[in-house]
């Protein structure tokens, strides 16, 4: 079961999207009732206390909360079934994580190489939410977890690249600023950063992460693929049929809730490997930059 704080965090930052622009439908219907309104306001007695909102909005602002319950069950549904671990393509993530061992709870590690940084807040023990800074030009992910990941665009632009996990087509959305992303579990994707961009990120289980080889052959070449070179790439795919997939030895993706994020980092251009306490910004001792760098190289 998910905690509770991520429970309450995930319905109201759908809330809050579905909000933004079912008000501003409703900003345009009480604009026909300007005139209207203005007569009210004088002839309104301000010593009686705040006014009410317009009946118009009640129903749909008070529809808002299923609304968003609705769109995060109808996405999670989406999600693929457990043999597509098995694809031939899909191979089990290495299980180096950033370590959090010695993290206090409030404070973060970080990671830093030439895409950009990877921030891994702990808010308590197994619970974690990570940040990502991305430079333009640079791809990140090349994954899929067997939880739902939740991504939020602080800024810049993206471009997602999904695979859909029950008929193996590819589809590839453009998000920006604000806008909330939902990739159901078992879903191999990749962020093509458009933009500089930052990232926040989270799952709703226990972090586990397996690599999908057509996503991770192209992060892996990094700026020399430029993103110009895929805009219009169909990297669609055919699922292996039911009942053909031979089983696998390596079972299992990195350590549940040790992951470094889906968001991380893509091997072969670590420029600079830090392993920091947020706080006091002081390098990790007894060697912590090296399991870090390998979590990084994961994600």
């Amino acid at each position: 079961m998910a905690p509770a704080w991520l429970q309450f965090l995930e319905r109201g930052l759908l809330a809050g999207s579905l909000a933004w622009h079912a008000i501003s439908a409703l900003r345009k219907r009480r604009n026909k009732h300007a005139s209207l309104n203005a007569h009210h306001k004088r002839g309104r007695d301000d010593t009686r206390g705040p006014r009410h909102s317009s009946p118009d909005s009640a129903p749909a602002l008070s529809a808002l909360p299923k609304a968003a319950l609705d769109a995060i069950a109808q996405l999670k549904a989406l999600a693929g079934a457990p043999e597509v671990l098995e694809w031939p393509d899909v191979a089990a993530a290495p299980s180096a994580s950033m370590d959090m061992s010695a993290v206090a709870e409030g404070q973060a590690t970080a990671f830093h190489d030439g895409r950009g940084s990877i921030y891994k807040f702990k808010l308590s023990e197994g619970v974690y939410v990570n940040m990502y800074t991305t430079k333009a030009g640079y791809r990140r992910s090349g994954d899929l977890h067997d939880c739902n990941q939740y991504d939020i665009v602080l800024r810049g632009r993206t471009r997602l690249r999904m695979i859909d996990p029950h008929t193996g087509r590819e589809v590839v959305q453009e998000y920006g600023p604000n806008d909330f992303i939902v990739i159901p579990a078992r879903t191999p994707h990749m962020f093509e950063f458009l933009e500089d961009n930052c990232l926040l990120e989270w799952w709703d289980g226990p972090f586990q992460a397996w690599y999908y080889q057509p996503y991770r052959s192209i992060i892996e070449k990094g700026l020399a693929l430029p993103l110009a070179a895929t805009q219009a790439a169909d990297l669609s795919t055919s699922p292996p049929a039911a009942g053909a997939l031979p089983s696998k030895k390596a079972k299992h993706g990195a350590a549940p809730g040790t992951g470094a994020g889906a968001g991380g980092g893509e091997g072969g251009d670590a420029e600079a490997v830090v392993a920091v306490a947020a706080a006091g910004g002081k390098a990790a001792a007894g060697g912590a930059a090296a399991p870090v760098a390998a979590a990084a190289a994961t994600h």
